[in-house]
């Protein structure tokens, strides 16, 4: 179906969705940033990436990078707020977050229509996201850094490193969404979503999980019509 031909209620549906995810991105950033700000939250920064990373299996590359965009630049403005933000708030620095985080929404939409939703190498590429912003002079990077003075640092950084401290963090993410939606793959390079054919759990996938497809976007190219 064209996307120009679905319903209104499907409009209205994808909207809703839309919404949805926004909110959820958002909110995310906004606990980043206070695991960032407060040692108190520092539980907080083992989940913050579990929506993006949500955006990166279910939407194409170019809505997943909008996302990311939208993850990276409330991050920003919400760490940059406040008596005590976290980050030093400028143009530039909330150019860079933006941009990262968005090519990083970007490229992870891209591997895992191609190989399908991997935590390991979408770990790998957050180490990347650290990597690139480096310049905003972060002491112990983002995800390290909502640990604040916590044992998981303690121990593994010095040891390891932060980036190694960053891998763990973002691998456990992706490993709770994979846990969540093990039964929602992706098929023929993750053009199309598979359900569980367990009615109960396929169900809860479509109503909380997976985005529908006519927003997502990624259902495979047909055919023209049959002339009749």
């Amino acid at each position: 179906m064209n996307l120009a031909t679905i319903p209104v209620t499907d409009n209205r549906h994808s909207a809703t969705w839309g919404g949805l995810l926004a909110l959820s991105l958002v909110g995310a950033a906004l606990l980043m940033s206070l695991a960032l700000s407060s040692a108190s939250n520092q539980w907080l920064g083992l989940i913050t990436l579990v929506p993006l990373l949500w955006c990166m299996r279910i939407l194409s590359p170019s809505r997943a990078c909008l996302a990311g965009g939208l993850y990276g630049l409330s991050l920003a403005v919400f760490s940059g707020l406040g008596s005590h933000p976290s980050l030093a708030m400028s143009i530039s620095s909330v150019a860079l977050i933006t941009l990262v985080v968005s090519v990083y929404g970007w490229l992870g939409a891209r591997i895992t229509r191609r190989i399908g939703f991997s935590p390991l190498i979408l770990a790998l590429g957050w180490v990347v996201v650290e990597l690139a912003l480096k310049p905003l002079a972060i002491k112990h990077g983002l995800l390290a850094s909502t640990q604040g003075g916590g044992l998981f640092v303690r121990v593994i950084g010095p040891v390891a490193g932060y980036l190694v401290v960053a891998f763990l963090i973002a691998y456990f993410n992706a490993s709770i969404l994979e846990i969540l939606t093990g039964a929602c793959t992706v098929d023929g390079g993750g053009r199309r979503l598979v359900f569980s054919s367990r009615p109960y759990v396929a169900a809860i996938q479509s109503t909380f999980l997976c985005c529908p497809t006519d927003y997502a976007n990624i259902a495979q190219p047909r055919a023209p019509p049959l002339a009749v």
